[in-house]
């Protein structure tokens, strides 16, 4: 595969930032508006909660062998194991032909003689590896809690790889760095990150890759800032050739260095040009106030600001655009700017150019800028005006 060119897998997965990630985004914006802080270190060590593109979990499996992490450490061998919960307790029993459960309300487990990691996954799944410890507890759903504690910097090369594709250039994969660094500041110890794009996508050592690990060391210490403070640091796969502010969220959103730019890089990437697609009117009817709504208010990057339904009430364009994906598929409209018609055959017609909303660094336009010889520096720059980056504290 081309370095330019990623598969259908990395586009279609992710970019399309739920309400929860977008207002966590937003709030941290928000110290903006507050005195400037110091730039201490960032935790030695984060939580992520795994499979959450997937919850409520019932059941997982463990390749061994592995390391359960008691008072007294016990190395289980070879083989396919299960967990899974059976009155309110855990269980993990062992492979055929012995099929042994072990009870518990709890299991810790880490990597075995001599592994970096411990492989984990769904049934009839793709397993993921895991480095670091992991947790498996009860939620009070009835549904399997799993956390993943792992060094930050180990963290922050794994989000990376997850993030982009094999063969994304040097400075991109920098600039990319940066970012989650900068999120990772307002971490507070103990919380659990999200492995899904509702923060950053995190798959495991699977996506660690030498040039990544090398592009995080180079940055270690950094992360972005504005008028003395951290920025939000919003990314998205492509945006069609002009990024949006910030007020595509909602009218009142208005963040520092959170403007549309031009972009020109990552018009010949995927979804660079339209993405149509049709449905029947009635599977529109079936989730949809009656008639299409019509765009009242677009950003100077075209994407629609509001919407207005023919009973009078009016939405945001980024909160249609989210019902859209949410009751009739992402694959309708992958980016945020969108339009929609009815055809004479009675269906309705979504084109949309793009993928993701828009906001904060292109990532396709970033890897275009870096095969430029444009310094990661230069590229965080571009998407977010005025910032620069400061060196802080790091374990």
């Amino acid at each position: 595969m081309s370095a330019n060119l990623v598969d259908a897998h990395f586009v279609m997965k992710k970019y399309f930032f739920t309400k929860k990630r977008i207002k966590s985004y937003l709030a941290l914006g928000l110290a903006l508006l507050m005195p400037s802080v110091a730039f201490s270190a960032l935790p030695a060590m984060v939580r992520v909660s795994l499979f959450q593109a997937h919850a409520p979990v019932q059941e997982l499996v463990v390749q061994g062998p592995f390391q359960l992490a008691t008072s007294t450490p016990r190395t289980l061998g070879k083989g396919r194991y299960t967990l899974r919960m059976a009155q309110h307790q855990l269980l993990l029993c062992g492979p055929e032909p012995s099929r042994y459960c072990l009870r518990s309300q709890r299991f810790l487990l880490i990597p075995a003689n001599g592994e970096k990691s411990v492989s984990l996954g769904l049934p009839n799944q793709p397993q993921r590896l895991y480095s670091g410890r992991l947790e498996f507890s009860m939620k009070s759903n009835h549904a399997l809690r799993i956390i993943n504690a792992l060094p930050t910097r180990d963290y922050v090369a794994l989000v990376v790889g997850s993030e982009t594709p094999s063969g994304w250039p040097m400075e991109a994969l920098k600039a990319q760095a940066v970012l989650t660094q900068t999120r990772l500041f307002r971490y507070q110890p103990g919380d659990a990150l999200d492995d899904t794009t509702q923060q950053e996508v995190y798959l495991g050592e699977r996506h660690r890759r030498p040039e990544v690990v090398q592009a995080v060391t180079s940055v270690w210490d950094e992360i972005l800032t504005i008028q003395g403070h951290p920025v939000t640091p919003f990314y998205h796969a492509s945006c069609a050739g002009h990024t949006s502010g910030a007020e595509i969220f909602g009218q009142h959103h208005r963040l520092p260095g959170m403007t549309g730019v031009p972009c020109a890089g990552c018009r010949l990437a995927p979804f660079g040009k339209p993405t149509l697609h049709r449905i029947p009117a009635k599977t529109y009817a079936d989730v949809f106030p009656p008639g299409l709504p019509k765009v009242t208010q677009r950003d100077q990057a075209g994407r629609p600001l509001l919407v207005q339904f023919s009973n009078g009430s009016t939405q945001s364009g980024y909160a249609f655009w989210l019902a859209v994906g949410q009751r009739l598929g992402w694959d309708k409209a992958p980016g945020l700017y969108f339009s929609w018609r009815s055809t004479t055959d009675g269906q309705i017609l979504f084109e949309s150019r793009g993928a993701g909303h828009g906001v904060g660094l292109c990532q396709y336009g970033a890897a275009a800028l870096a095969r430029q010889h444009r310094s990661y520096q230069d590229i965080l720059n571009t998407y977010f005006p005025g910032a620069k980056t400061a060196k802080i504290n790091m374990p």
